[in-house]
């Protein structure tokens, strides 16, 4: 038995090593991720009509996106980060005028509670550009 000790612990070091360094890899920045998507952030908008929202994606702690029935899609900033948002089945929020604007709440459900995420601010996501498409 000790005579193959040389030979896998050396194995089990580099697997470990190799484990280490792929942890150290930075985050994807929120311009990546939505490039991922093909989107970039756009103007900032007031409001959207609470009517035409169809559906909602994780981005991360800080930022969800919205899509619109007009296929519009729209960038939420929290004014803090918004726990439990990656692990939320479903999401509602909390509107005075019939649209969801910045004075509002996005509420998330998470495994154990209810609460609600301050809405810093909303944007319009554009397309990328394609790339013989001049940029704007």
């Amino acid at each position: 038995m000790p005579a193959t000790l040389p030979v896998i612990l050396p194995l089990f070091l580099a697997f470990l090593i190799g484990g280490c360094a792929s942890h150290n890899e930075a985050p994807m920045t929120l311009e990546q991720r939505l490039a991922q998507k093909g989107l970039q952030q756009g103007e900032s908008v007031r409001r959207i009509n609470r009517f035409v929202i169809d559906g909602w994606q994780y981005l991360d702690d800080s930022h969800i996106l919205i899509s619109s029935v007009g296929r519009d899609r729209y960038l939420v900033t929290f004014a803090m980060p918004c726990i439990d948002t990656a692990f939320a089945s479903d999401i509602s929020f909390s509107t005075t005028a019939e649209a969801l604007t910045p004075m509002d709440k996005v509420f998330v459900r998470g495994e154990s509670r209810h609460h609600g995420c301050p809405i810093f601010s909303i944007h319009h996501l554009d397309p990328l550009p394609q790339d013989d498409e001049p940029a704007q």
